[in-house]
């Protein structure tokens, strides 16, 4: 066996047995089953590879993606597609940022006073840029005004 063919042997093992992995409890019973058949495949692809003179990689490789086709990773719902779904409906749910229509990530933050971050939301990304001017003359919604940061006690970034 070559490189080659080894490479082409590995790669469908690993897609036999490298799954998502499953959302919730009943989703990993339907997983488990997906993954018992495709265990069974690779192991008899292993076995066949490795005790069958001659060797013949290309059919051997063939046969164990057809084997998978039959059982395919589908059928439950994944975690990254559950942390996929709860990301959108958090960004459904989050204010656009003031400034560049972003979602804004911690909605509801304060500031030391106990007051709203800002007098309307902003990304972390808008207050970061913000932050980080270095322009003598910044002057700009997000920061509080000079009043304020005096009686905030913060210290002027411009």
């Amino acid at each position: 066996m070559n490189a080659a063919e080894a490479t082409s042997a590995l790669e469908a093992v690993r897609d036999a047995l490298d799954i998502p992995h499953a959302a919730t409890v009943g989703d990993d019973e339907t997983r488990a089953k997906i993954i018992e058949a495709r265990v069974m495949h690779a192991v008899t692809f292993l076995r066949s590879i490795l005790d069958t003179e001659p060797y013949d990689p290309g059919w051997h490789v063939a046969y164990l993606r057809d084997r998978l086709a039959e059982h395919p990773a589908t059928g439950y719902r994944t975690w990254d597609e559950a942390v996929a779904e709860t990301r959108a409906v958090k960004a459904a749910q989050a204010e656009p940022c003031g400034r560049c229509g972003a979602g804004v990530a911690r909605p509801g933050e304060t500031r030391p006073d106990g007051q709203p971050r800002d007098r309307s939301r902003y990304c972390d990304a808008c207050i970061d840029r913000c932050h980080e001017a270095t322009d003598f003359a910044h002057v700009c919604q997000i920061c509080p005004t000079p009043e304020e940061a005096r009686r905030l006690g913060y210290r002027s970034h411009a």
